[in-house]
């Protein structure tokens, strides 16, 4: 009976050293109150009151790309008190009137289907469409492209006769790096083209 008792006390002490570490910053940080968090699409995002997040404008909504914090998409105009997941859609409620520049009074949905990203929020020095990965792919790839200034951005995807088939992105984005995750799943065997418009 009393070793049972021990073993019972050793397991307890190791459980307890477990949480011995530390807190670290994640990032820069935001430059006021985070008053909610959420995991999207396999990242972390964020809502409260900050403008700006590691140095760059936020709009009270970013994401954390695994190195930094990235603006999403061109975030709200007042504070986010509540982040939720729905039907695939990040959905986001608070004091906003506007979200990305559309009228949401304070209630809003985020939906990206073909999974854009931010993954650099460094200003690119030109426009840049890079080849996908992996090529061939089946059923999904990836696509990456730089944007050297705020505009509207539409990344088109055409099968072998021209005809636009996707259209993956279509929104105005912010300076820098993304990467969209396109899925093929519903797509005949072929080869199939893309272009970036800004």
């Amino acid at each position: 009976m009393k070793s049972i008792i021990i073993l019972f006390l050793s397991l307890l002490i190791n459980s307890f050293t477990a949480f011995s570490q530390t807190w670290a910053p994640l990032g820069s940080g935001m430059n006021n109150v985070v008053y909610c968090l959420c995991v999207y699409n396999n990242e972390l995002i964020a809502g409260g009151i900050f403008i700006t997040t590691g140095g760059v404008s936020a709009n009270y909504i970013a994401n954390w790309n695994g190195s930094s914090w990235v603006p999403l998409g061109s975030g709200m105009n007042g504070l986010v008190e509540a982040l939720t997941v729905y039907n695939n859609e990040l959905i986001a409620g608070g004091e906003f009137p506007t979200a990305g520049g559309v009228s949401a009074n304070n209630i809003a949905k985020w939906s990206s289907p073909f999974g854009i990203k931010s993954i650099s929020s460094e200003i690119p020095k030109s426009f840049l469409l890079s080849q996908n990965y992996p090529n061939p792919f089946n059923p999904a790839t990836y696509i990456r492209f730089d944007i050297p200034k705020q505009s509207f951005v539409k990344l088109f995807v055409y099968d072998i006769t021209g005809r636009v088939i996707a259209t993956p992105v279509n929104e105005e984005l912010k300076p820098g790096s993304y990467e969209v995750d396109f899925d093929g799943n519903n797509l005949s065997s072929g080869i199939y083209y893309y272009t970036l418009s800004s």
